[in-house]
């Protein structure tokens, strides 16, 4: 089995061929919970921030907040950004919402999240079995390395808005 991060476990229904299955119950329950959150933000008429650095979908990532009026932030030249220590033009024009596609990725927006966390700007992420989900507010158990997942987790999260 591959790297995986075991306070990951109560997500996972099992392991077929050294590959962790994710329980869709769970996925199911979470996505709900997360989705509930997008809206009531949405209702408000929030700013909600799509988050990714990985450039095999980033296009997907674009088109989902461009489809609902939504910003985001796909550039892989943004990496040196997200690094950045200075995070406060979130508190300035912070969004209400910050959604990660690929929050393990090595070019991770992990320094975002942390800036979100201290100007209580809520998160969502998609939660595979090797991420640590220490800095997201909302997660939800499911593949981020499939083109199809990310593409189903972004039109979802979009037509929520």
């Amino acid at each position: 089995m591959g790297c995986w991060n075991p306070a990951n476990s109560k997500y996972l229904y099992g392991v077929r061929n050294e590959m962790h299955i994710i329980s869709l119950p769970s996925t199911e329950q979470h996505l709900w919970r997360a989705l509930l959150v997008v809206c009531r933000i949405a209702y408000r008429g929030g700013r909600i921030l799509f988050v990714n650095n990985r450039a095999d979908y980033a296009d997907i990532v674009q088109e989902c907040g461009e489809s609902c009026g939504q910003q985001s932030y796909t550039d892989s030249s943004l990496v040196p950004w997200f690094a950045e220590q200075d995070f406060s033009w979130l508190n300035k024009s912070k969004p209400d919402l910050v959604i990660c596609s690929s929050v393990n990725h090595p070019r991770s927006p992990t320094a975002l999240l942390l800036h979100c966390n201290k100007y209580l700007v809520p998160s969502i992420g998609i939660l595979d079995s090797d991420v640590d989900a220490t800095h997201l507010t909302y997660v939800v158990p499911g593949n981020d390395d499939s083109t199809q997942s990310v593409v189903l987790y972004h039109k979802i999260f979009a037509r929520a808005v």
